[in-house]
């Protein structure tokens, strides 16, 4: 009985390990709370940066930029299907859309991504599904990233003048 209960001590020790490792190596996904930290560690941005953050279950945006707004970097996470309990890392860098526009990142059934440097002084953005009428301030002189669920519905962007700004998504 000795070398069973041994056996299956060893076992359940070399399991703890595995999941341990498979934790701190985020291997099941990073959670949302830590996704910021993560993004930073990772792509070495450092906290004098700002960010705009946005998530919902399936889908994470960052933008960060420095204070001059002539330097920055997006990431984007994903919550997978399947054995997942966080977000994995599935795009980021840089991009003359989300330079000068409103880049628009679409993962069908996790939602819509958002990303602007805010050149156009965005500070609303309606979400108009026939049902209900979201809106979602945003500040016309820092950049953002915006996450929104599927079937949303019509998608308007507005400037401090109230003002359409016209986007392609």
């Amino acid at each position: 009985m000795k070398a069973k209960a041994k056996i299956i001590l060893g076992i359940t020790a070399v399991l703890l390990v595995v999941l341990a490792g498979a934790y701190f190596t985020n291997a099941f996904g990073i959670p949302a709370n830590h996704i910021e930290r993560e993004a930073r560690k990772s792509r070495t941005i450092g906290d004098a940066w700002g960010v705009s953050q946005s998530i919902n279950d399936g889908l994470c945006a960052l933008i960060f930029y420095n204070e001059t707004l002539d330097d920055y970097t997006y990431s984007i996470y994903i919550n997978r299907d399947g054995l997942s309990f966080g977000y994995f890392f599935r795009m980021g860098g840089s991009s003359m859309e989300v330079e000068q526009g409103i880049q628009t990142f679409d993962f069908d059934i996790k939602g819509k991504a958002f990303i602007s440097m805010n050149k156009a002084g965005i500070a609303n953005i309606t979400l108009d599904n026939d049902v209900s009428v979201t809106q979602i301030d945003v500040d016309p002189k820092k950049p953002f990233a915006v996450v929104v669920p599927v079937n949303c519905g019509e998608i308007t962007f507005f400037d401090a003048g109230g003002e359409v700004v016209p986007v392609k998504h």
